[in-house]
């Protein structure tokens, strides 16, 4: 019970640290205290919507919380991905703050609800291979052929837990040939997508109406 307090004051002091709009030295340094957070310490990382609509500044709101930190932390990424641009990210750079949010998202649904609504958002663009383009999905797919192992394998790992363990799924957003050196590391080739129960989000049928019209062709 004293091991589970101290990851849920963890949680806090790194969600406060986190809004507070710290250097990016900082960020770092939280993010990588995160990695060693348990479940119950992610969820706090989760904070309610003030009722008397005096929210802080930094509020991020979506599904009645406040998701400021988790947006903090996704802001973080897409820098650190802009400034690898190229092909050529380093592991200090990316590893740290991937495993953190995908730690998060298998921890807490609606930080994985979050997440996936702003990197796998429902596919509209299918005559682009998908690491060609600008957008966070764009660019994490581009990390999926990278020759850095640790990166690569964060960055399905991130992609895999939004898609909530749906190698199907996981080649509808990323292609096939991006996503097979992963799933071949992870024994994921060939095997049968789970069964999704009825517990399962909302958001599991994604399908565009562009999506579901090429897949008919």
């Amino acid at each position: 019970m004293s091991e589970e307090m101290d990851f849920v004051n963890l949680g806090q002091v790194c969600r406060e640290m986190l809004v507070k709009k710290p250097s990016d030295e900082v960020k770092r340094h939280v993010i990588n205290l995160l990695t060693v957070v348990k479940n119950f310490g992610y969820s706090q990382l989760v904070v309610p919507i003030a009722e008397d609509g005096n929210s802080p500044e930094s509020a991020v709101p979506f599904e009645g919380v406040d998701l400021g930190a988790v947006a903090v932390m996704l802001h973080f990424l897409e820098e650190k991905l802009s400034i690898a641009g190229g092909g050529k990210p380093t592991d200090d750079q990316l590893s740290p703050v991937l495993c953190t949010l995908t730690e998060a998202a298998k921890a807490v649904p609606v930080i994985r609800r979050f997440l996936k609504a702003q990197i796998l958002p429902p596919l509209r663009e299918l005559h682009q291979r998908p690491e060609v383009g600008t957008t966070m999905r764009n660019k994490i797919c581009r990390l999926l052929t990278s020759t850095q192992i640790s990166v690569r394998d964060s960055a399905g790992d991130l992609l895999f837990a939004l898609c909530k363990g749906n190698a199907k799924r996981l080649i509808k957003y990323t292609g096939y040939g991006n996503a097979a050196g992963w799933l071949a590391d992870r024994g994921l080739m060939g095997l049968p997508a789970p069964v999704l129960t009825a517990e399962d989000d909302s958001d599991t049928n994604s399908d565009t109406e562009e999506y579901s019209a090429v897949k008919s062709e």
